[in-house]
């Protein structure tokens, strides 16, 4: 109830405009109440970007789970279209909790990021004989991880549009996986 009012207003007023006394206003209830649970407007911030963030690593890994026996060029279509769709979730939210948080001095303690990364690593660890022979496992995981969100991030935030050419998630896939395989083998 607190989490989902100050959704509300961030996604409305953005983190300038959430104070802890409108998220008690528009909750229901009283500001010491609010207290008990989070200590400060940050806290209440940061506890929300970790369960955005939490959605959006299960929809990975569920997208993984439904194709991880079928080949890599599925795979990374899965990927990619698990991507979109996570990002689709709350982009008005997604934007702002992406954002630059410095002035609240807000840390990611959940290692969302590192979560995906895990299970990149792991896929093309166990996918090795189908990527390039001189392919460098960990940079191959980090960049191809942020290939895809910066890719994805950027179009579902600031070129909604960008979504809609009926090719974009092709091309997408087509520039991951020749970095992967060094061949064109991209699956329509």
């Amino acid at each position: 109830m607190l989490k989902e009012a100050a959704a509300h207003i961030l996604r409305e007023q953005g983190c300038e405009g959430l104070t802890t006394n409108k998220v008690a206003e528009k909750a229901g209830v009283s500001i010491g109440s609010l207290y008990q649970y989070f200590p400060s407007k940050e806290s209440l911030i940061a506890e929300i970007k970790r369960d955005h963030f939490k959605d959006l690593r299960q929809s990975m890994k569920a997208a993984y789970e439904s194709v991880k026996d079928r080949p890599l060029e599925v795979i990374v279509k899965a990927f990619i279209n698990a991507s979109i769709e996570a990002h689709r979730l709350d982009p008005p939210l997604h934007k702002i909790l992406s954002g630059d948080l410095s002035e609240f001095k807000i840390k990611e303690n959940d290692k969302s990021q590192n979560a995906v990364h895990a299970l990149v690593e792991s896929l093309l660890t166990e996918r090795k004989s189908e990527l390039r022979d001189d392919i460098n496992i960990p940079l191959a995981t980090r960049l191809t991880y942020k290939v895809i969100e910066g890719v994805i991030h950027d179009a579902v935030l600031y070129e909604p549009d960008l979504l809609e050419e009926e090719r974009f998630v092709d091309e997408v896939h087509q520039m991951v996986m020749v970095y992967l395989t060094g061949t064109d083998s991209a699956v329509n």
